[in-house]
């Protein structure tokens, strides 16, 4: 299981959370085994 904590920059605060979250999906996606990725 791979377990992720992220504390955002004040930069990134005002993007769209439901964005960053799929790039940070896809992002560990293809550095980590397809089965193990960020779900919350």
């Amino acid at each position: 299981m791979v377990k992720l904590s992220i504390v955002l920059t004040p930069q990134f605060l005002s993007h769209d959370q439901g964005q960053l979250t799929k790039e940070l999906q896809q992002h560990v996606k293809s550095v980590t085994c397809p089965c193990e990725y960020l779900r919350k």
